[in-house]
């Protein structure tokens, strides 16, 4: 009895490490991108909610990412050349992977970061550790040539999916590879349906879009979770859900690459531009507390956890913290008073907390 007892314990705490890292994601064609270069869309789930915008040097290529408060995990990020790396966990690629080996893929993107500049660059990379990696992902990669694509990565090989393949002009990934167990993808694909359907038929897509898609709480096939009477919800059937933790699209522009970036649950959040060419000059509400905490109290009052898989949410309240939408305007080059432009951001901040915080009183 003592033994099942730890096994049941591990097992719990395994089941949480892995869900910690799921997410939704999609990448963006230069010919249907409002920005004129590949756009990358990463939409954050974590048990773990703590994350900040930081500038990183050191390597051969300095970088702006979404990184942990420590610094130890980097969940996406973009370099001064352009490119841009994420990553959705895998949850149907067989892995014999265990425990912490399978934070590898999110640990090595600051040194993918670092160290590429080109989508093929990553490729290179990625090649070299065929038949020895310790752990199985779904990475996204983009440049400013305009190429970008999807590999799903297996422990011995991997597979890429190139979105100038793709007739729609974008592609999508949750938590399930096209390249694994198809009879049996695990629970996220409610999250990739509804995606695919928010998507498609458009000629154009912005990056403000993409954060708007991490705050509606829509279900696949039509439908939103906050219309429905009844309190308990299951929290697999919208991208925002309990767990969403922040939602960042990065544009592979060249001469100005940047972010659009939201910390904290984004159904409270406000999406702020962050400037890899500004270096350490980012905005105090992604790059300290000011936007997780504000994000992580409004989770506190609006959803309760019932068990790991339903939520009990307080859905009026949610719908009108959805509403105030506080748009931060993203010029296509970094502003020359890049100082003033921060703060101009930092108090469009205040002025949209105070008025989540006066909803959530």
């Amino acid at each position: 009895m003592k033994k099942l007892r730890i096994f049941l314990i591990l097992f719990a705490l395994l089941a949480t490490f892995v869900d910690g890292y799921a997410c939704t994601s999609a990448i963006i064609s230069t010919s249907k991108s409002s920005e004129g270069a590949p756009l990358l869309w990463k939409h954050r789930d974590a048990s773990s909610w703590n994350c900040r915008v930081a500038y990183v040097e050191g390597g051969k290529y300095a970088y702006t990412a979404l990184v942990s408060l420590n610094g130890k995990y980097t969940y996406c990020g973009i370099n001064e050349k352009g490119f841009a790396v994420m990553n959705t966990v895998s949850h149907n690629i067989p892995n014999k992977a265990k425990g912490s080996k399978r934070s590898s893929a999110i640990i090595l993107m600051a040194e993918i970061l670092r160290e590429c500049a080109t989508v093929e660059e990553f490729e290179a990379w990625l090649a070299k550790s065929n038949g020895a990696r310790p752990y199985v992902t779904n990475y996204a990669v983009g440049d400013p040539s305009g190429k970008a694509a999807y590999f799903e990565v297996g422990q011995e090989s991997y597979t890429r999916y190139d979105v100038s393949d793709r007739a729609e002009g974008f592609d999508v990934r949750s938590n399930y590879s096209f390249t694994g167990d198809l009879v049996n993808p695990g629970p996220s694909t409610p999250r990739y349906d509804v995606i695919v359907e928010q998507m498609k038929g458009k000629s154009v897509y912005t990056p403000y879009e993409f954060i708007n898609y991490s705050r509606n709480y829509m279900m696949a096939g039509g439908g939103c979770v906050l219309d429905s009477a009844e309190r308990v919800v299951v929290d697999n059937t919208s991208v925002a859900r309990y767990i969403s933790s922040a939602s960042a699209v990065m544009v592979c522009d060249a001469s100005n690459p940047r972010m659009l970036v939201a910390v904290g649950h984004p159904a409270a959040g406000m999406a702020v531009p962050v400037y890899v060419k500004a270096k350490n000059a980012i905005p105090e509400c992604v790059s300290g507390r000011a936007m997780l905490d504000l994000c992580n109290d409004f989770r506190t009052a609006t959803h309760k956890k019932i068990s790991k898989e339903k939520h009990e949410l307080d859905k009026a309240t949610i719908q009108k913290v959805v509403n105030i939408e506080t748009k931060c305007e993203m010029p296509s080059q970094m502003p020359e008073n890049i100082t003033k432009f921060n703060n101009k951001v930092d108090k469009l901040f205040a002025k949209h907390a105070k008025r989540v915080r006066k909803v959530l009183m």
